[in-house]
C-alpha cells in the first residue's frame, strides 16, 4: 500500500512538472514573439 502511494505521488509530481514546463515555455515563447 505504501509503495502504491509513493508511485501515485511520484507520477503526480511528474505530470505536474510536465504541465508546468509546457505552460512556462508557452508564456516565454509569447513574450519572445511580442518583443
Amino acid at each position: 500500500m505504501i509503495s502504491f502511494l509513493l508511485f501515485v505521488l511520484n507520477y503526480a509530481t511528474k505530470v505536474t512538472l510536465f504541465f508546468y514546463m509546457q505552460i512556462k515555455n508557452d508564456v516565454f515563447f509569447d513574450i519572445c514573439v511580442n518583443l
